[in-house]
């Protein structure tokens, strides 16, 4: 049987950097297997695990919540079959229906749904709750185990305040909160989700994604149904970093984008890479020695408001410029 451990949370919470951390400690030794899901037309967070030997399975420009009858199982039941991994780690969108894809997971022959792991910025908890609202507490009631990443940078007694409020939410749940560079391979349990009948969350509390090129206004549709916009800009100039700077200054004009996040590699003329990561609003740089050809020059857009007129102009007056 092969254990599958789903990691959820909203998007920038520090999914993949902790699912990083597992496979030094957890993982190591083990035959693991990645399906790696994404919002956007080219998967950028993939690239994270390329220094680790795995077998990435990318799903892009969706939400494994749209296609668990489907493309998601069928990628699964093909990982099994042809990597014979002893894990296999999912790693969906922060706007899925993690309700759907557990369900999904414990439908899958030869496959036993072992962790269930909430990834949740401790930092961010009030602009988590802003942005998301009740869908924020759908994935809390979800998680068997909620992993509070950057606590140890908050004071203890809001560590404290905040374990309370989500066990108001879920009274079941787990929560840890050793600092992630102290997690080791006992830190999350195993097989900490029993078979169930999980509550489907039917029409409310969703999150719907759709391409900002072809709608640019939010939609009010269904009660309780926010809606996430994603366009991805592509550059073919290099970049020096007091013009990433400019970018983006740009893309904080809140009153044109109301960005969750933003990430992509952009070219420096140095001949380097530059991974830029807008996360709500913190911004995390890093410099990058080996990033797939296709994914250089790309970022990715992911907001409740994008004004696509509008970037299109300033980027152009933009790129003129500089």
């Amino acid at each position: 049987m092969v254990k599958l451990d789903l990691y959820s949370g909203l998007l920038g919470n520090g999914k993949t950097t902790l699912i990083k951390k597992m496979l030094q400690t957890a993982y190591a030794g083990y035959r693991v297997a990645v399906i790696e899901n994404e919002i956007g037309e080219i998967n950028l967070d993939a690239e994270e695990f390329a220094e680790h030997s795995l077998c990435v399975k990318e799903v892009t420009a969706g939400c494994l919540c749209c296609t668990v009858k489907g493309s998601f199982q069928e990628a699964v039941r093909l990982l099994v079959e042809q990597e014979n991994p002893d894990y296999i780690i999912v790693e969906p969108t922060g706007a899925a229906d993690i309700r759907g894809v557990a369900e999904a997971c414990e439908r899958i022959a030869r496959v036993k749904l072992n962790r269930c792991i909430m990834v949740v910025n401790a930092k961010k908890i009030q602009v988590l709750l802003k942005v998301a609202g009740e869908f924020f507490y759908d994935q809390i009631r979800t998680a068997r185990t909620i992993y509070l990443n950057f606590a140890e940078k908050i004071d203890l007694q809001q560590v404290q305040n905040i374990k309370e409020d989500l066990r108001k939410v879920n009274p079941a749940v787990g929560i840890v909160d050793v600092p992630m560079e102290k997690i080791t391979r006992d830190t999350f349990g195993e097989g900490e989700c029993p078979d169930r009948k999980w509550e489907a969350a039917e029409n409310r509390n969703k999150i719907v994604v759709r391409d900002a090129r072809k709608t640019v206004k939010m939609l009010l549709g269904a009660k309780n149904v926010k809606e996430l916009l994603t366009w991805t800009i592509h550059f073919s100039e290099a970049f020096s970093s007091e013009k990433i700077g400019l970018l983006l200054e740009l893309l904080r004009d809140t009153n044109h984008c109301k960005l969750w996040r933003a990430k992509g590699y952009l070219p420096m003329a140095d001949g380097s890479v530059r991974k830029v990561d807008i996360v709500y609003d913190e911004v995390f740089q890093e410099d990058r020695r080996t990033v797939s050809e296709e994914k250089i020059g790309i970022l990715i857009l992911i907001g409740t408001k994008l004004d696509i007129q509008w970037l299109q102009k300033e980027l152009n007056q933009f790129q003129a410029k500089n």
